[in-house]
């Protein structure tokens, strides 16, 4: 996995990469310049006019070795250098701006005053090199004048490292027209955690990674509890079926859900579950829901659940390796009942979605009934009722992770970057998925994968990781293929075993 790490840490890397490959600051700065500008030549039409608006620091300067780079290309580029009396520059800035312009190749134009900006010409980019990772306040000043007059403008603005103004580590309350609104970011690894939060992508735009080559040696040692979920952490986790497997050497799955109203649901999950591999599937739903699953995907198994009818009274519960209950299942006493007694007498994995984590939220003295890798799904509205509204993703995430910590629970809060919470106090953040995804629907497939997953003989962590990742990617394929409009949760089912398939390349 790739660690997310703090502000500080990556300023230590970058520190302890010089000091151990060797390599000079200012040759550490050319290397990062240059990921941007491979970028930056694939995407701009050679007409547009590049405007490189640099700060006093380092991230200043890699927008001037970008800006030399892109005017060698043939590209009309001005670097505008916006400063004031309070902040120096520093030493690589200065190097890069003496080179820049010793080449003559960029027009070069210092800003003091507001009033001294030059106009924006179009068509154009706006290059955010002003202040990047570490800023630890608003900017104020000719700096936040600078960046409300750039988020006014109607070109492509692109950001280095991170936009201008915000936290790398956090979020803190602060003049958001003072934060540089960027369409794409390039930034570079290690990952900044506020990256992930969905707060901040009206700032970010879509973020590019690029690896730099910070020294190995020191992300190893780094510690943090923060990660990024990887294609080859997946590749490892998921298992070749043997040969002379049958059907029970897959698993029986039971899905519990559904209602009169919700039907749907049920068939989503159950089918889900199918699909991702469980060797068999039975649904537990209500009786007029039979005849749409047995059309819907009649391999799927089903048990009328009638009436005032316990859990418990249903024949042989124990034959089933993992159970999935709540989408679409409704708030009642009567399903209240039904989630205590499962939880208190089924001895196998158990993942809660929906209407079970509702259940959870009114009687929340169910979390201590929860056995240890209990696989919890709920949206951010479902995480709110469970333990109070959060002012933010960052307030969100260590209260998710306190919870997974108390309980010995696994708990993905869907979403931009589903964020998962183990027992160990460990974030981790997927990074597959689309904006196609959020449609009716697709949390109760999530929950069909990760039942069929634990079915299986996965553990509940890995099934935590693959199932977040396989869903997203299984989106992503979806949208690859038509517009992310056109999803649907019944096509992130189609695509489930494409997902696998990519995962194992």
């Amino acid at each position: 996995m790739i660690k997310i790490l703090t502000s500080t840490q990556i300023r230590e890397a970058d520190s302890y990469t010089i000091k151990q490959e060797p390599i000079t600051s200012d040759q550490l700065m050319e290397r990062a310049a240059m990921k941007c500008s491979d970028w930056l030549r694939y995407v701009l039409p050679p007409d547009h006019k590049v405007n490189v608006v640099c700060g006093p620091g380092n991230n200043g300067g890699d927008g001037l070795v970008i800006a030399r780079h892109l005017a060698r290309d043939g590209y009309k580029v001005r670097a505008i250098v916006v400063e004031n009396d309070k902040m120096k520059h520093t030493p690589d800035f200065i190097i890069n701006l003496n080179r820049l312009a010793d080449q003559n190749l960029a027009k070069i134009i210092t800003v003091n005053s507001f009033d001294n900006f030059p106009t924006i010409d179009q068509p154009g980019v706006v290059l955010d090199a002003i202040f990047g990772n570490g800023l630890s306040k608003q900017p104020e000043g000719i700096f936040a004048e600078v960046i409300r007059y750039l988020n006014g403008q109607d070109v492509l603005r692109v950001s280095i490292d991170i936009p201008s103004g915000l936290q790398a580590d956090g979020l803190i309350d602060m003049d958001c027209n003072s934060i540089f609104r960027a369409h794409h970011t390039l930034s570079f690894l290690p990952v900044k955690m506020s990256l992930l939060f969905p707060e901040n992508e009206q700032w970010s735009g879509k973020v590019h990674y690029f690896d730099i080559g910070l020294h190995p040696r020191y992300i190893e040692n780094a510690e943090t509890k923060n990660f990024l979920l990887t294609h080859i952490d997946i590749k490892s986790r998921i298992p070749y079926r043997i040969r002379s497997g049958h059907k029970g050497t897959y698993g029986h799955a039971l899905i519990i859900a559904g209602s009169d109203d919700k039907a749907g649901a049920a068939l989503l999950s159950s089918k889900a579950c199918l699909k991702i591999g469980a060797g068999l599937v039975t649904a537990y739903l209500p009786a007029g829901s039979v005849s749409a699953i047995n059309s819907y995907c009649p391999e799927i198994m089903v048990r009328i659940r009638r009436p005032g009818e316990n859990i418990t009274d249903l024949p042989l519960i124990d034959k089933f390796e993992a159970v999935g209950v709540g989408p679409g299942l409704g708030v009642t006493s009567e399903n209240t009942k039904m989630l205590k007694n499962l939880l208190a007498f089924f001895l196998g994995r158990i993942v809660l979605d929906a209407d079970a984590l509702n259940i959870i939220s009114e009687n929340p003295t169910m979390l201590a009934f929860l056995r240890p890798g209990t696989i919890l799904t709920p949206h951010p509205g479902e995480f709110d009722r469970l333990t109070g509204v959060s002012n933010n993703t960052f307030d969100a995430i260590e209260k998710q992770r306190e919870l997974s910590v108390r309980y010995k629970i696994i708990i993905i809060r869907k979403g931009f970057h589903s964020s998962i919470t183990l027992p160990d106090g460990s974030t981790i953040w997927n990074n597959t998925g689309n904006p196609g995804m959020a449609t009716a629907g697709s949390g109760d497939v999530l929950t069909g994968i990760l039942t069929g997953l634990l079915a299986q003989g996965y553990d509940p962590v890995d099934a935590a990781l693959v199932g977040t990742w396989l869903h997203g990617m299984a989106g992503d394929l979806a949208s690859s293929i038509k517009a992310e409009e056109w999803i649907s949760a019944s096509s992130l089912i189609d695509y489930i075993g494409d997902a696998y398939s990519l995962s194992r390349v």
